[in-house]
């Protein structure tokens, strides 16, 4: 006698491809939800796009740089296009406090971190948590 002859085991398996059934008609209609919910969205905006690269660019430059791979100067470029393209984009502010401060631009880092502070006191970036900590050392600096 084989499964297939066994009532118990067709019962069993004519359950599990009622299950794969139910499941695969939930996502293809999720699949047909997701597919009209972006056809209904506007085109995405070519600035914000374009802040984002620059945002992500800056980012990476920085990590890099901290870990000794990269150059300060250049973050402080793209946070400085980003700022261009949104001169109230905090993140790019923190970049661009952080990086200053590694190049002992103490001044500049202080501006940045205060305007980046007053634009978004809540800062939850790990950047802005870097920022908030060092900031008073570069105050010191300032005064020196």
């Amino acid at each position: 006698m084989s499964w297939k002859d066994d009532p118990l085991d067709r019962q069993i398996e004519a359950q599990r491809d009622a299950e794969l059934r139910k499941r695969h008609q939930r996502i293809n209609l999720e699949c047909e939800i997701g597919a009209l919910k972006a056809r209904d969205e506007p085109p995405p905006d070519p600035i914000a796009q374009k802040l984002e690269s620059k945002l992500i660019r800056a980012q990476g430059t920085l990590s890099l740089a901290f870990e000794g791979r990269g150059g300060f100067s250049d973050a402080i470029d793209y946070a400085t296009e980003a700022l261009q393209l949104d001169r109230r984009n905090t993140e790019a502010l923190t970049i661009r406090a952080l990086a200053h401060a590694q190049l002992g631009n103490f001044n500049d880092a202080v501006d940045d971190a205060d305007a980046a502070i007053a634009l978004d006191p809540d800062g939850r970036s790990p950047f802005a948590a870097r920022m908030r900590r060092d900031l008073p050392l570069w105050r010191l600096a300032v005064l020196r």
